[in-house]
């Protein structure tokens, strides 16, 4: 949820036009999906309950998880951090695929 709520500040929001209610749109049918099958026009009603609570969660995920905004900040900055030091596994990491020549 801090994810949502880091895209949908308003410094992201200028450039990729994800405010909290798109935000609630688009991930609201995923984040709380129907456990049984439901008809269509009954699914596409919750959908805007879905998307609304979403949308509240990302807006205020401070006071909803009681995080801080020092410790959002906190937290966005390890992130970026971390960004650069991801290394991906190439087939010479694996013992098994290293060729014995």
């Amino acid at each position: 949820m801090y994810h949502l709520h880091r895209v949908s500040s308003p410094e992201h929001v200028k450039t990729n036009c994800m405010p909290p209610s798109n935000i609630g749109i688009v991930f609201g049918p995923n984040l709380l999906q129907q456990r049984e099958m439901i008809p269509s026009l009954e699914l596409l009603a919750n959908m805007s309950y879905q998307a609304k609570v979403v949308e509240i969660m990302a807006a205020h995920v401070h006071d909803i998880f009681n995080v801080s905004e020092e410790e959002l900040k906190l937290l966005e900055n390890e992130s970026i951090e971390d960004e650069g030091n991801e290394r991906f596994v190439g087939e010479e990491d694996v013992p098994h695929t290293q060729s014995k020549t």
